[in-house]
């Protein structure tokens, strides 16, 4: 939500948006250089595995949340897959036109 007249007047700061890394990056001023700074794949699954008890819980108590979130399931299923297809991997041209200083 962002924040409004009355946060900056009460000199409270609106929380920072966008993933813990990018927060992360963003207050440092710069990218991690070695990947192996960002978090692990392993946790990121554990992550995942945990929404997917949550939305389980959550759509056994609620039925729009279930209409909603099997909706964008079926539509990410088609989505993703042709995603996958149709475009090449980001780091390729990123890597070409601006290379990660060493």
């Amino acid at each position: 939500m962002p924040c409004t007249s009355r946060c900056s007047t009460a000199g409270i700061r609106p929380p920072p948006t966008g993933s813990a890394r990018t927060v992360r990056q963003r207050s440092s001023g710069r990218r991690p250089a070695d990947r192996s700074a960002w978090t692990p794949k392993d946790i990121l699954i554990k992550v995942l595995e945990s929404w997917d008890q949550i939305a389980k819980q959550e759509a056994a108590k609620n039925a729009f949340f279930r209409k909603v979130y099997e909706s964008q399931r079926a539509y990410a299923s088609k989505v993703v897959p042709a995603r996958r297809a149709v475009y090449a991997p980001y780091d390729v041209g990123a890597d070409y036109y601006w290379p990660e200083k060493k």
